[in-house]
């Protein structure tokens, strides 16, 4: 749309008839009066926001800046404007009525739940306080509208808007707020239930080792009686033995205990390959434990 420019006429008509208006037949020249100079200067004040209202309009609504250009239409189209301005105005007012697009703004939670307190910007500048609904007018073309919720990122969306295009529905998603990284763990002395368990442990090895020699010297003492030995002497060498085997059974499992202890206290946890191996030797003539490991 080209600014049109048939003020000539109009400005020269008004011209024309305030002059007329300002030579009145009857009144004698020596009293000369400064009432039609002051309307006149009012007039031409009108005449200047008028134009300037008109021209603006056009400019702005070539440019796609349409609110703009209906705040500059109201004014152009008021009765105390020439003619021609209101009628071209009054008639570009009601395109514009048509024209000028809306949004609907909306934003939500990753699961799906509405979020009310998010303030939007559109292209830099406030748009809304919150999310309320409501159709929102908008300039056609291409905007970056902002989502800022406190305690979570920003979101932004980038949308193009078009001519007419009525109740646009923009709604994102606000990401869950991230999860702070969980702090290292204190790096503490060797804990006390690995002091208690190896205690353990060594409690059980050694018990293993003296129960099994006593055994084998008491099992040496049924040489001389073999093989008609009493059964309660008999008895007694296996029960050495088998206490020597419990025993050693438990101070290994108490040394895994304190080993794990020892470990998880570091944050480390147990080496994912660790092999443990336990051979055991006991009989008439020898006892003993063997223990390895590769981790």
């Amino acid at each position: 749309m080209i600014v049109r420019r048939r003020w000539l006429g109009c400005v020269a008509l008004l011209v024309s008839s305030t002059a007329w208006a300002d030579e009145p037949a009857s009144q004698p020249t020596s009293e000369p009066t400064s009432q039609p100079e002051s309307a006149t200067a009012s007039e031409q004040d009108v005449l200047g926001v008028c134009i300037a209202a008109y021209e603006d309009a056009q400019r702005r609504r070539n440019r796609g800046d349409l609110i703009e250009a209906r705040e500059a239409l109201k004014v152009c189209s008021r009765d105390v404007c020439p003619a021609i301005a209101r009628t071209d105005c009054t008639g570009w007012l009601a395109e514009l009525r048509v024209d000028v697009p809306t949004i609907v703004v909306g934003a939500r939670f990753e699961g799906g739940r509405d979020v009310i307190d998010v303030k939007v910007f559109l292209d830099g500048k406030p748009l809304a306080d919150r999310i309320e609904g409501r159709a929102v007018e908008v300039n056609p073309g291409v905007h970056t509208l902002r989502f800022e919720l406190q305690g979570r990122e920003p979101v932004e969306e980038r949308v193009s808007i078009l001519v007419g295009e009525r109740n646009r529905k923009v709604i994102v998603t606000i990401p869950d707020p991230t999860p702070p990284a969980p702090a290292p763990k204190p790096s503490s002395g060797i804990p006390t239930m690995t002091y208690v368990l190896g205690g353990v442990g060594a409690l059980g090895l050694a018990g293993f080792g003296f129960l099994g020699l006593t055994g084998l010297s008491r099992e040496g003492d049924l040489d001389d009686c073999k093989p008609s030995c009493a059964s309660g002497d008999v008895d007694a060498v296996r029960t050495r033995y088998l206490a020597a085997d419990i025993s050693l059974v438990v101070g290994l499992a108490a040394l895994g205990g304190a080993t794990y202890f020892y470990f998880e206290s570091r944050g480390q946890g147990m080496p994912e390959r660790a092999v443990v191996g336990v051979g055991l030797r006991a009989g008439p003539s020898e006892v003993g434990a063997a223990i390895g490991g590769a981790f």
